[in-house]
């Protein structure tokens, strides 16, 4: 759910369209998906999402997460939740017993050679849970990439 736009943009809270699909999901089918967000919305649905999983289905929740600075997340995010709620929220929904994964992508410039990994995410990674990491774009990348351990 979601390869190109997130599934829980602004208007989700009040069209409730992506809900309303999952409510299907859970009552009718055992889908196999990922759902991609950039929304902490996506955890007004973890009950359906592990209703879907208790029929039969398989999700698994991304948060993507593009950088550590929020001065640079602003430019290209500028309607976007901030990370910290973020990860917040991918914590929640890991807590929920849903399969996570932080998606760091597309990989912007970090703040500060180095910052990244001892005093950006990676402490807030470690913090939210997530069962994986994806790691993509080092070609916009500052300092030398970092792939967390699981």
């Amino acid at each position: 759910m979601s390869s190109v736009k997130d599934p829980y943009q602004l208007v989700e809270r009040e069209l409730r369209i992506t809900r309303g699909l999952l409510e299907l999901m859970a009552e009718r089918h055992k889908p196999k998906m990922v759902v991609q967000a950039r929304s902490p919305l996506v955890t007004r649905d973890c009950k359906l999402v592990c209703r879907i999983e208790e029929n039969g289905g398989r999700v698994q929740v991304n948060m993507t997460v593009a950088t550590d600075d929020e001065d640079i997340r602003l430019v290209f995010e500028p309607f976007c939740p901030s990370n910290p709620r973020r990860l917040a929220a991918i914590k929640e929904a890991q807590e929920a017993g849903i399969a996570t994964c932080i998606a760091m992508t597309p990989l912007l410039l970090a703040s500060s050679d180095g910052d990244f990994a001892d005093n950006g995410l990676t402490p807030a990674f470690a913090s939210s849970s997530p069962s994986l990491f994806i790691l993509f774009g080092e070609n916009l990348w500052r300092a030398p990439v970092i792939t967390p351990s699981i």
